[in-house]
């Protein structure tokens, strides 16, 4: 064969190659070449016997040089000068000298107990301009690290002296830890049979030298269990306290019910607040923390306001007051309100018609000879009424519905956050109810049902049989009931100052 026959076929191959390319480009479908892409490469790593680690100049976040990058200029920036044909020159900084490294697209050859990898420089441009305050950030540099297959590093065992025989800490709480690896270790089938990954995690926390890493090497050497870290900052907890991190969305009352009484602390990875509501309250203890994990500052805000409703004051101010006329008034439109939760006997509902004056409405959790208890419902009053919610707040009865939440309160002043279940508009005969405050005797009314279970909850009287409440159709003049006095000028329920008459 000539060397011309030999050229023509070359050519000839090469135009077929192109052309199956443009082919393959312009009419394979895109989903199926990522799979092209796989087994290309396994092909290649099949016939390639070597191995190359990149190391690159930034991290995902392009903020910081990565530290191994500038390790490795700096190790070549000796061997560069004698091997390399190709160097860069920079000035280094309050110094008259330069120091040398390799240029782009450079190779070194290096020598490891008789292993010889090299090393090569290279960059690559964006295909598209952007716009940049650092425009020098834009070309992804990077050392390209490569050594043959059979020189691979080999498995190297971990040993250290720290044991759990060694380790320095409380008795009881290494016991505590060993038990809980022992049974944890012997539970593999167990999580594989509900679905779970066969993990547990630990968080350390403490100041260096507290043995952080001392526990990490006892628990690999007592092959237990296998370790991976993770790091993590800005978590609180006692010096000697160990903390468990739960990272999936798993029965927090068995986590609550497990842990009760002992000196563990246990963290939920929560991703939203409504779900960090749910740690924080299972079987009324809830867990000893959160770690919210949200990219919204909105949602922190929105946790912050949860935590603000749970720490405000957990008994309100009431006063007493006498009834000055109960008056029947006509038909009106009656809110009946259904709470997720029981009441108990001397607890109710902040309603009034004016919001400086609440009265504190029974619910119908006591016996009647007319009709069963509903410890859930408070026959609150019309639509155009004040109820108490939390915050120092107040709303119209009419805006109340399914999963809003309300200020319960005892006889005694004693409030709770209630979740409204269901709310219920019907039109039923009315009642006025005035009161006056011994005080200063400013007058105070509500519009209510007339009907034996609608009731207001009267002061505490002491010791014995102490009486609850007053149903309305008992009510008269003289008898003392219960207030919560308050500022009357609202914007949107929330209490402000300025000039206001109500009448």
């Amino acid at each position: 064969m000539v060397i011309s026959e030999m050229f023509t076929q070359l050519g000839s191959v090469a135009v077929g190659i192109m052309f199956l390319w443009a082919m393959f480009q312009q009419y394979f479908p895109y989903q199926l070449r990522p799979h092209i892409q796989k087994y290309s490469q396994k092909f290649v790593s099949f016939v390639y016997p070597y191995i190359q680690i990149t190391v690159h100049e930034y991290s995902a976040d392009r903020w910081k040089r990565s530290e191994a990058y500038v390790a490795i200029e700096d190790y070549l920036s000796s061997n560069s000068s004698y091997w390399a044909k190709r160097l860069k020159a920079d000035i280094i900084k309050d110094s008259q000298s330069a120091a040398l490294s390799m240029d782009v697209h450079e190779e070194v050859t290096d020598e490891f107990q008789g292993v010889k990898p090299w090393w090569a420089s290279s960059k690559s441009s964006p295909k598209k301009q952007s716009f940049s305050f650092y425009p020098a950030s834009d070309e992804k540099r990077h050392y390209c690290f490569t050594f043959h297959k059979r020189s691979v590093w080999s498995h190297v065992p971990f040993e250290h002296p720290a044991t759990f025989e060694t380790l320095a800490m409380k008795l009881k709480k290494k016991e505590e830890i060993v038990t809980d690896l022992t049974i944890f270790r012997t539970r593999k089938q167990y999580y594989s049979k509900i679905g779970k990954a066969w993990k547990r995690g630990y968080l350390l926390h403490g100041p260096p030298g507290t043995g952080k890493s001392s526990m990490i090497a006892a628990m690999t050497m007592s092959e237990m269990i296998g370790v991976s870290l993770s790091l993590t900052r800005g978590l609180e907890s006692k010096p000697w306290e160990c903390s468990y991190v739960i990272g999936r969305v798993i029965p927090a009352e068995n986590i609550v019910a497990t842990f009760q009484g002992s000196q563990i602390t246990v963290f939920a990875i929560s991703r939203t607040p409504s779900q960090a509501q749910v740690f924080l309250e299972a079987l009324e203890q809830g867990l000893g923390g959160i770690v919210l994990k949200v990219e919204d500052s909105t949602a922190v805000l929105e946790l912050k306001d949860y935590f603000d409703r749970r720490n405000e004051d957990n008994i309100l101010s009431l006063t007493k007051a006498t009834i000055t006329q109960v008056h029947i008034s006509g038909m009106g439109d009656r809110v009946s309100v259904d709470l997720c939760s029981l009441m108990r006997p001397g607890e109710g509902l902040l309603v009034g018609s004016f919001a400086r004056g609440l009265f504190l409405v029974h619910s119908e959790c006591l016996e009647s000879n007319y009709i069963a208890s509903r410890p859930f419902r408070v026959n609150a009053g019309p639509v155009h009424a004040y109820v108490a919610i939390p915050r120092g707040k107040t709303c119209y009865l009419s805006e109340l519905n399914t999963g809003k939440e309300v200020i319960a309160v005892d006889q005694n002043g004693k409030q709770r956050t209630a979740i409204v279940g269901l709310v219920k508009i019907e039109t039923r005969p009315l009642i006025l109810v005035e009161a006056k405050e011994a005080e200063n005797g400013t007058l105070y009314s509500a519009l209510l049902q007339n009907a034996e279970t609608v009731a207001l909850i009267c002061p505490s009287q002491g010791s014995g049989f102490p009486k609850k409440a007053i149903p309305l159709t008992s009510l008269k003049v003289g008898d003392e009931i219960l207030l919560k006095i308050q500022g009357g000028a609202r914007h949107t329920g929330i209490e402000i100052k300025e000039f206001i008459v109500e009448k």
